[in-house]
This record gives C-alpha cells, structure tokens and sequence, in this order.
C-alpha cells in the first residue's frame, strides 16, 4: 500500500504540535515577565492584559448586541462591558371612556448578575426609546462574568414570555384626567401643559357662565332700576306740588291778615271763608311734605334692592372665578392596561453595556442610553 499521504498527514501535525508547544512556551514567559502580549501586532495595537475576562460566547437565541461607547475612556484597563437583557415590546392601550387608542412601545433594560432566579424584569428600568446596538465589542474592553443562565439557549424563549407578562403587568399607559371640566390629557402630556389646556377650557366655560349669569340677572337689574327712576320722578313730583301749595297756602294767608287787618269787618264771612281756606291749605301742604317723606323711602328702599341684587350677582361671579382657575383644578392618575392580544414582544436582546469600573466597584457608564 502507499503510505505516503500518511506520512505527510502526520508530519503535518507533528509540525503543527511543536508550533504549539512554541507559542504555550512564549505565553509562559511573558507571564512570568508581566509584559503585555504582542502576537506580532504593531506597537500601537490595544494591549489584551493577562488579568483580563475573556469574552462569552452566548448562543445565537441570546442575539448579542453592544451598546456604542459615546464618552471618553480614561481607564481603558477598566473599560469593561456588563451584561444586561434589553426587551422591546409593542402594546396597544384603548379605553372608550377616557378616550384613548394609542399604540406604541415599551423598552426594559435589566442588568444581568448572580445566579437569575425568578423573572428578570422585575424591577426593570424603562428606557425612552430603544438605544442604538452594534455588532462588535471594543477589542480594548474585558467582560464581566456572564450568569450561567445566559449561557443557555432555553433561557432567552422563557425570558421572552416573562417580558410580555412585566410589561402587561407592570406597564400601563399613564394618562391624566380631570373630572371639572370634563378632560384627558393626551399620550406623553406633562402635568403643566395639561392643566394650561383646562386653564384654556375653563376660561372658554367661564366666559359661557358669566354671560349666562348676566343674562340672567340684567332684567331683574333692569326692573330695578326703572322702579328707581319712577320712584324718584314721584318724590320730584311730591316736591313740587308742596311747593306750590306751601307758596298758595302763603298767599291766602298774606291775603287774610291783610283782610282782617285793614278790612271793615274783622269777622266778616269773606274773612273767614280766607282763614278757612288758608287752614285747609296748610293742612294739605302737610299731607304733601309727608307724601315726599314716603316716596323717598320707596326710593331707598329700590336703591337697597338693587344693591343687594348686585351683590348677589357679584357672589355668583366670583365662585365662577374661583372654581374655574386651571391651577385649582383636581386632577387624578389613569391607569390604562394594555390590551393582551396586541401585545408582542418585538426585540430580546443580551446587550453589553460599556462601562469603566472603579478600583472598589464602583461603575461609570459610557453610553448615553444609561446616564
């Protein structure tokens, strides 16, 4: 038989062993020497220090990512990437009586450390939107240990399912609500603008109610007011007519002392037919200045109507003031679950994280999406 394809099949891996056994004899002595190892790289290639954690290999379910290193790195022998779970799910909150139908996405972020016992996502940090991942590490960086249950590909479907059940659970759509006036802010409204748009309202309402409440009282105010001017043409009248009695009832009795006076009989019957009617005219005169005393009590007593209608009116205007202040308002929270069936979890990802770590633990993270 030929042997020579075996032959220079095995001096192909004796070649290959003693290749090996150079390059495990080079490694001892460098890390007897503490120098950095080289591998023939140019001088300015990153160093790979002996102490470092070497980089896991998760299986494909995990779908690795790294977030992008976006601050300077001061301490690249601390540059060290930390594991975390990154999920993305798609809900769809709807409620008829607050008027809500909103799609959008819920994004959980979850360091990964010790043994994993339980679901992952409790406690969960919610992120504003889904960060930007590559596919590369930084080849400067070690690794933090990665927990065995990472590690196995059955973890990633189960941890996919507790995803969907935190973010139903543990994530409604929060919304605001005020019951006076009847409003619901929108999707993502802050408190402040929320209650500048019922300010807004209110005012619109206000408006409405005081125009409502003017219309209301103006014909009582009218009424009034036109009893008060008839009243006070009377008392102008009363005035009058004392007056004018007041000056005849002077005349006649001018007339008859004149008369008694200078006339040839002092009891004559024209004498005091005078004195009579002068007597008569003083007493009507009388009546007269009391009908003035009456009509200007009627007067007052209108005037004092009309005040108190006014006052009445300003009460009724100042509550509409007061309870319409958008500042005042009572505004309650609104929890909306999201709708089951529409609920799909988009993106599970194990995502390193780039952070520099302190002599004592302590992290710096170097991504924007954790600061």
């Amino acid at each position: 038989p030929d042997y020579a394809p075996a032959r220079l099949a095995l001096a192909a891996v004796c070649d290959l062993l003693a290749q090996h056994n150079e390059a495990v004899d080079q490694l001892d002595a460098v890390l007897a020497s503490d120098r950095p190892i080289s591998f023939g790289m140019a001088s300015d290639a990153p160093k790979v220090f002996p102490n470092a954690s070497s980089r896991p290999f998760p299986p494909a379910e995990a779908n690795e990512r790294f977030l992008p290193i976006t601050k300077a790195v001061t301490s690249p022998d601390r540059l060290t990437y930390q594991p975390a779970l990154l999920g993305v799910a798609s809900v769809h909150h709807a409620s008829a009586q607050a008027g809500v139908d909103s799609w959008s996405k819920r994004v959980l972020w979850v360091p990964l450390a010790g043994t994993l016992e339980g679901a992952p996502w409790d406690g969960a940090r919610a992120l504003a939107g889904v960060p930007e991942l590559g596919r590369e590490p930084d080849p400067r960086a070690r690794f933090a240990a990665l927990p065995a249950a990472a590690e196995r590909k059955a973890s990633y479907a189960q941890w996919s399912k507790q995803l969907a059940t935190a973010v139903y659970r543990d994530h409604p759509l929060i919304v605001l609500r005020s019951k006076s006036p009847k409003l619901v802010s929108n999707v993502g409204e802050e408190e402040g603008a929320f209650r500048g748009r019922i300010a807004d309202l209110a005012r619109g309402e206000r408006d409405r109610t005081l125009a409502e409440l003017r219309q209301k009282y103006a014909p009582k105010l009218a009424a009034l007011k036109d009893r008060i001017d008839r009243a006070n043409e009377r008392v102008e009248r009363e005035a009058e007519q004392y007056t004018d009695r007041r000056n005849q009832t002077a005349l006649s009795l001018g007339a008859s002392v004149l008369g008694a006076l200078f006339g040839r009989k002092l009891a004559s019957a024209t004498n005091v037919q005078r004195a009579a009617a002068t007597l008569r005219g003083a007493s009507r005169a009388a009546q007269e200045r009391a009908d003035i005393g009456r009509a200007e009590e009627r007067v007052e007593a209108i005037q004092q109507d009309h005040a108190e209608l006014e006052a009445e009116l300003a009460r009724e205007l100042a509550k509409i003031e007061g309870a319409t202040a958008g500042d005042q308002v009572k505004i309650e929270t609104l929890r909306i679950s999201a709708i089951k069936a529409d609920l799909a979890v988009e993106t599970l990802a194990l995502v390193w994280a780039p952070a520099q770590v302190g002599a004592a633990g302590e992290i710096e993270w170097l991504c924007p999406a954790l600061t």
